[in-house]
């Protein structure tokens, strides 16, 4: 009773709780959950005795949650020990985020095949280094943050080594290194891809098929390096887009099985399509499955008008093309029939 009542306290509470009695001096290290934050309120040298008593002092009991932010400066052989000694009591939740690395940081390798961690959320400015043998075999959450990869071959293992992950979180990650990556996560529901504080890319799977929404304005590199979805049925764009850019066209045609693509911020399309008017490389999905078109913040002027014509003359099956006009947009009633009698005169395959 009295661990469920501690469990209810911030850890720095409960903590603080050892000094009652000889009774209460290690009954807090026997929590389920833990949070240690360095800072104001925690500093370092107390973080430090805090998380060596926890687990000098820690009974049997597994534990469920464990989490701590720590300034490394030159002590990366404690951080070691103490992530190794909290996957041996079975941890299922994982938080941990350092800073000013002084020094390498070398993840123990037990981390990397635990067979209870569901949750793990790294946060590590610095190169990270991964053991050849990767499993991971409960891991369904995946966030990792300002984590630099150097190494093709053992990135593509780590992102091979999560046969159940379900959402995976990559956040201001260094690529720079990497020619080439395959996320491969047969049971992936959730990838979301964050750019200095913006959203750049976010995929997600439901029952009838899987969607993806990418921020252009920010990262436009990054269109051609998004993972492979050969069942993503719906992209939806926010930014303007070109839609004769080669990075543009290249995420399509890695997107064989597009339905629908859905444009919310408008188009355009800027000398690059060849003079026939078709799309090199012309995307799978325009010859087989792209059924429908929505495109939204529509101003009617020729570059907006041509890049339409440019989608009816190669969209091979569409079935259905919707135009929103802009949300500032005035114009009079006369302009806006010139405009549709422009659009239902546009030729379509």
């Amino acid at each position: 009773m009295l661990l469920e009542i501690l469990s209810l306290l911030p850890t720095k509470d409960a903590i603080r709780t050892s000094i009652l009695s000889k009774r209460w001096e290690h009954l807090w290290t026997s929590l389920p959950q833990f949070q240690f934050d360095e800072g104001p309120l925690l500093k370092r040298y107390l973080l430090v005795n805090a998380m060596d008593r926890a687990l000098l002092f820690r009974g049997p009991a597994n534990i469920e949650a464990f989490g701590f932010s720590f300034t490394v400066l030159g002590d990366s052989h404690r951080v070691n020990a103490w992530i190794s000694a909290i996957v041996k009591w079975n941890v299922e939740e994982l938080s941990i985020s350092l800073q000013i690395i002084d020094e390498p940081v070398l993840l123990p390798d037990s981390l990397f095949t635990s067979a209870t961690l569901v949750v793990l959320d790294l946060d590590m400015p610095c190169v990270f280094k991964v053991p050849r043998t990767i499993c991971f075999s409960s891991l369904k959450c995946l966030s990792l943050k300002s984590v630099v990869f150097s190494d093709d071959y053992l990135t593509q293992q780590l992102f091979s080594g999560f046969p159940i992950l379900e959402d995976l979180s990559l956040t201001d990650c260094n690529w720079m290194n990497i020619k080439f990556v395959i996320i491969y996560t047969p049971k992936l529901l959730i990838l979301t891809m964050i750019k200095g504080g913006v959203e750049v890319a976010r995929a997600s799977k439901s029952s009838d098929g899987c969607q993806m929404m990418v921020v252009l304005d920010d990262a436009p590199e990054l269109l051609a390096q998004l993972p492979l979805f050969n069942d993503l049925i719906t992209l939806e764009f926010e930014g303007s887009v070109n839609i004769g850019s080669k990075p543009f066209l290249l995420m399509l045609h890695n997107r064989p099985c597009l339905q629908t693509l859905i444009f919310l911020e408008g188009i355009e399309e800027s000398s690059n399509v060849a003079k026939d008017g078709v799309l090199e490389p012309l995307p799978p999905c325009f010859l087989s499955h792209l059924k429908e078109i929505e495109v939204y913040e529509f101003y009617g002027d020729e570059d907006h008008i041509h890049a339409l014509k440019v989608l009816l003359k190669n969209a091979m099956v569409l079935e259905k093309m919707t135009i929103t006009w802009g949300t500032d947009f005035e114009v009079g009633l006369e302009r806006k029939s010139d405009v549709h009698k422009q659009l239902f005169d546009l030729p379509r395959v």
